[in-house]
């Protein structure tokens, strides 16, 4: 097995010829010409300066452009272009759908063609992955590529991000008092954001239940309610998440969570104000508003309460592969349930092929979704999360979906030293899957894996392959690669979502 350091993890690139025009470093400010031919894992423009043949990254660009640009950051690797003019439009440019796409942060490839969107993820894949085994499979693409985002979370702020879709004339002193919106596109330097949002009245890729529930919002806000001033932490509501789920009858459900800086004051006036501006089939489908502080609120005014809910429930249902799942505010759940779908039918598969049924680590589980889909294939499912309202959500899953004798949720955190020793009393496993955040997982938790615990099967999940990569190469002395499959969870947008399958080494 080929074996690359985890620092040159970043360095590696959509194509073979771009990786390979290494040449001289370009200094700071040097004015560059350069030719964009692939896509690095941040969804920027890779592609060198037809000058001095260096690499460079150009923010926002896509393969075809040709640009001219400034160098503002010249020690990375390759450096990073600030684009000040396009030369030539690449052959493959399409208009982007959505009228925020040029000061919108939320969306990155929007003017790619999907096909090529979705090559360009499964090349990434296959290349970084590539030191470690050839059977890379095809990316499973997206089902819907519009309108399939389940949970949104707009920033709410005093200050906004004026564009031309904004007032004309409207002036520094003249914003409005609030925004709901998305941080700005990045242009590639290092600025440090300043609280404006850009004021988002409309997002493709949410429901459209959640974008009606967003104009809603927009219509009704009062003037008793102030953004916060995420400059001087004045102000009262931070943000707003919209989730939409789907209960086992095929009705929508949706949660609205108001994120404010304190439970003293409360949201309670708005329900009936936002109830009544959707129209009644809509306002029927809202099954529950929650008010929270959040974890970086909480860290500043600690408090014993952090949640009380406005309107209904404090969960909201939603379905993947016949199972129902009762899902709290806080608690992980894939973002994209036609993907999930998919993705979770990979994993049933592999435990279904065990000739005796496993016994089976689900870690970091979020609401028990994995465990509970696979459970009827598995002899015995042990689930590990983080978030105490996630467990709960897991425990009440595997009852509702009549997997609770075999199934059992802990909470824990196994990214800690207390976490991986909680793992050490729970049944010894066949099959552990790993699904952790974009981090990746920690060195201690590798080392009990392979070490200690040595299953036959370990199956990582991954919204993040880079750090996926790093992991691989600490795991490759005990395990060895099988397969990979990427799934194009968040069309649009850089991310995607890896499944690698590995084996004990004998």
């Amino acid at each position: 097995m080929r074996r690359h350091s985890t620092d040159g993890l970043r360095r590696i690139f959509f194509s073979t010829e771009a990786r390979a025009r290494r040449a001289s470093k370009l200094k700071q400010r040097t004015l560059v010409d350069v030719t964009i031919d692939s896509l690095d894992f941040h969804g920027n423009g890779v592609g060198h300066d037809t000058t001095s043949n260096a690499l460079c990254t150009v923010v926002n660009a896509i393969p075809g452009q040709r640009w001219k640009g400034r160098v503002v950051n010249d020690r990375c690797d390759p450096v990073r272009v600030v684009g000040m003019e396009l030369l030539q439009q690449s052959e493959n440019y399409m208009t982007p759908s959505c009228p925020h796409f040029n000061d919108c942060g939320g969306c990155k490839t929007q003017h790619l063609p999907y096909k090529l969107q979705a090559q360009a993820k499964e090349s990434a894949v296959h290349s970084l992955l590539q030191p470690y085994s050839s059977n890379n499979t095809s990316i499973d693409k997206a089902v819907s590529t519009l309108h399939y985002r389940n949970k949104t979370e707009f920033t709410v702020s005093a200050g906004r991000w004026l564009t031309k879709y904004d007032q004309e004339g409207l002036n520094r002193d003249q914003r409005p008092p609030f925004t709901i919106g998305f941080f700005p596109k990045s242009n590639g330097t290092s600025r440090k954001w300043d609280g404006r949002v850009v004021a988002i009245d409309k997002c493709l890729l949410q429901d459209s239940l959640a974008n009606r529930i967003l104009e809603a919002l927009w219509s009704i806000w009062p003037s008793t309610l102030p953004a916060y001033n995420f400059l001087d932490h004045t102000g009262f509501v931070r943000n707003i998440v919209l989730r939409i789920g789907t209960s086992s009858s095929g009705a929508k459900q949706a949660m609205i969570g108001f994120s404010t800086s304190t439970l003293s004051e409360t949201m309670a006036p708005i329900v009936p104000l936002l109830l009544e501006a959707l129209k009644p089939s809509d306002a029927s489908l809202v099954t529950s508003i929650v008010q929270f502080v959040d974890e970086e609120m909480q860290r500043r005014e600690p408090s014993s309460q952090s949640t009380t809910v406005l309107h209904g429930e404090p969960y909201i249902l939603d379905t993947i592969l016949g199972c129902t799942f009762r899902i709290s505010l806080r608690a992980f759940f894939q973002p994209n349930t036609a993907m999930a779908t998919v993705l979770y039918a990979h994993l049933v598969d592999i435990v279904a092929s065990h000739e005796t049924p496993p016994v089976v680590w689900d870690l970091f589980c979020g609401v028990g979704s994995i465990g509970i889909c696979l459970a009827k294939h598995a002899r015995q499912v042990v689930g590990i999360e983080l978030i105490p309202e996630a467990v709960v959500d897991a425990k009440y899953n595997a009852e509702f979906n009549g997997v609770q004798d075999k199934t059992t949720f802990v909470c824990a955190d196994v990214l800690a030293d207390s976490g991986v020793a909680t793992l050490a009393g729970m049944p010894r496993p066949d099959v552990v899957i790993v699904d952790p955040p974009r981090p990746g997982l920690s060195a201690p938790l590798i080392s009990f894996l392979c070490d200690n615990i040595a299953p036959e099967e370990i199956i990582y999940v991954s919204c993040n392959p880079l750090t996926q990569a790093r992991d691989l190469e600490r795991m490759s002395q005990k395990y060895y690669f099988e397969w990979s499959k990427p799934v194009d969870m968040l069309p649009h947008t850089p991310h995607v979502e890896n499944i690698v399958r590995l084996y004990r080494r004998k």
